[in-house]
């Protein structure tokens, strides 16, 4: 059961990466089996980053919230899963989150053009893109799910309009794209 719940929580994201990594193996023509296997697995660890704010909200943000005791005992009693599956099904509750907002996402932004341009890593190259990617895709979907993106944008002082959002976007879109073509 939990294993399946596991499956319905990372089986997008674990998809995304998967049409990453082939992308970048494509785009790189690349036919040596290690890097082929590094470029998947750096895309495929790429998908559990964001998740580690949970962890940082548990342990550092706010260690009092019923959600930080809730996972901490389940993480206490070896319940991974357990935790896993408590964290998607409360997750919305959670506000300010340090790796869910945009100011993290610009960071990111920068960091993986710089990583992509810098390093020979292509595990490193892999992990950087795929975590940003996969930032899009959870602020998509938070989108999708509750028709605002107050939950990203609360660094700033004020709401931006929609204009501002499209723009945010196109510009974060074509940053991605061109990090991608670097690779």
């Amino acid at each position: 059961m939990i294993l399946k719940q596991l499956f319905n929580k990372y089986k997008f994201p674990a998809l995304v990466s998967l049409v990453l990594s082939v992308l970048i193996i494509a785009l790189r023509v690349e036919s040596k089996p290690f890097n082929i296997v590094l470029i998947i697995l750096g895309s495929f660890l790429g998908t559990f980053i964001l998740d580690l704010d949970y962890i940082f909200y548990t342990y550092m943000v706010d260690p009092q919230h019923f959600f930080s005791k809730n996972v901490a005992g389940f993480i206490r009693n070896r319940s991974v899963g357990s935790a896993l599956l408590y964290i998607e099904h409360h997750k919305k509750e959670l506000r300010n989150l340090p790796l869910h907002n945009i100011l993290f996402q610009a960071s990111l932004v920068v960091l993986c053009f710089y990583t992509v341009i810098s390093t020979q890593s292509l595990f490193g190259k892999a992990l950087i893109l795929s975590t940003l990617l996969q930032s899009f895709f959870e602020e998509a979907r938070d989108f999708a799910e509750d028709k605002n993106l107050d939950n990203w944008f609360w660094v700033l002082r004020n709401k931006p309009t929609s204009k501002v959002l499209i723009g945010y976007f196109m510009l974060m879109g074509i940053l991605f794209l061109y990090s991608l073509s670097l690779v």
